[in-house]
């Protein structure tokens, strides 16, 4: 996770070593962050999954995209915080300096392990709210409740009886558990003070390890705004694919591409042609001599022409006058002519000399 771009993007790279330096003044060394998202070369190894790790890897993540973004001069109007990215989105919207973002990272942590009991477990559904509360919960209301409300048909329960809730039969209803060892927080995505985002931006960017959110903000922006075009969303990273080349898309390409000179055409043949393949594209069309005929197309390795002559044409009639006691003869003198036509076909330097062939047969 964000391992591709921390050895190829220096910026990213520096973000990281940052965050990391303020999170070791915090928590005297307990545990390093550069340590658990680079050295360990698996996510076995890692803790990344340990909730104690997982957040402060994801607000590093978080920062260290957006600085690189804000690099490529991608500026975002607005910002949407969502869940444990909270203080990413404080930091990067300037609400928070670096050392505050981080201290509020260690500290909710800190108190949410003091204060909440192990064991609790997360459930993504896609549900709306009502069908939750009137079917997936009942009964067990006291032990399960919805957490996060992402949009209208995609919300998050927390609570203790996930394994029961699960194994409940709704064969056509998307379920995920959250891979997290307790249940914490609260949101709503669906609320007024984000309808004019929503009304506003026709483009989202989610900053994060890998995209969650794409079927949510697509669902709150149909609900708000009544437009018939539909959103561009954007992913920053996925799970398991090259991250520079999922980031590559977010980039503004006129700021990379503006400033090429523009070169008018040049409307001119530049096909460089053997003599070998001009005498095939060309063999059935040129004919350099009135009896030698048309060179043809064979696999042998000597040329072959191919010459159809009838004697009662007038072009051809001079053949007449060649008689043996009455017997028409093709002359021998003739047959050195077409060799002579031949050879000047074959050895001609250009295929234009063809057509300034010897014509002075007998």
């Amino acid at each position: 996770m964000g391992r591709q771009l921390y050895e190829n993007e220096p910026l990213f790279n520096e973000w990281i070593h940052l965050i990391d330096g303020e999170m070791t003044k915090i928590n005297n060394g307990e545990w390093k962050l550069f340590k658990e998202l680079i050295e360990k070369k698996t996510e076995q190894e890692s803790r990344i999954n340990d909730l104690n790790a997982a957040q402060p890897t994801l607000f590093a993540i978080q920062v260290a995209l957006a600085a690189l973004l804000i690099s490529w001069n991608i500026y975002p109007p607005s910002i949407i915080s969502h869940s444990a990215g909270d203080q990413a989105a404080a930091f990067v919207a300037a609400r928070l300096s670096l050392e505050e973002a981080v201290r509020v990272v260690y500290h909710r942590l800190r108190l949410q392990n003091r204060n909440t009991r192990q064991g609790g477990r997360m459930l993504a559904v896609s549900m709306s709210e009502e069908e939750v509360e009137n079917k997936l919960l009942k009964d067990i209301e006291h032990l399960v409740c919805i957490t996060i409300v992402n949009s209208l048909r995609s919300l998050t329960i927390s609570g203790d009886e996930i394994q029961q809730i699960l194994s409940i039969s709704y064969p056509n209803v998307f379920k995920a558990r959250l891979r997290i060892e307790n249940a914490f927080h609260y949101i709503k995505w669906i609320d007024l003070k984000l309808k004019k985002i929503y009304e506003a931006a026709n483009v989202f960017l989610e900053i994060s390890p890998h995209p969650v959110l794409a079927k949510s903000i697509r669902e709150c922006y149909e609900l708000t705004n009544q437009q018939q075009s539909s959103p561009l969303i954007l992913p920053t990273l996925k799970r398991k694919e090259n991250e520079q080349i999922t980031l590559l898309p977010t980039k503004n390409y006129e700021e990379y591409f503006n400033d090429f000179l523009l070169y008018k055409f040049h409307l001119s043949p530049c096909w460089y042609e053997s003599k070998d393949s001009s005498v095939q594209r060309l063999a059935n069309r040129i004919s350099i001599h009135p009896l030698l005929g048309i060179r043809q197309l064979n696999e042998q390795t000597s040329a072959t022409w191919k010459s159809l002559i009838n004697i009662n044409l007038l072009q051809y009639s001079f053949l007449k006058d060649h008689k043996i006691q009455d017997a028409i003869l093709f002359p021998a003198v003739a047959y050195l002519d077409l060799a002579t036509a031949a050879c000047q076909q074959l050895l001609s330097p250009k295929e234009d000399d063809q057509t300034t062939a010897t014509s002075n047969y007998f």
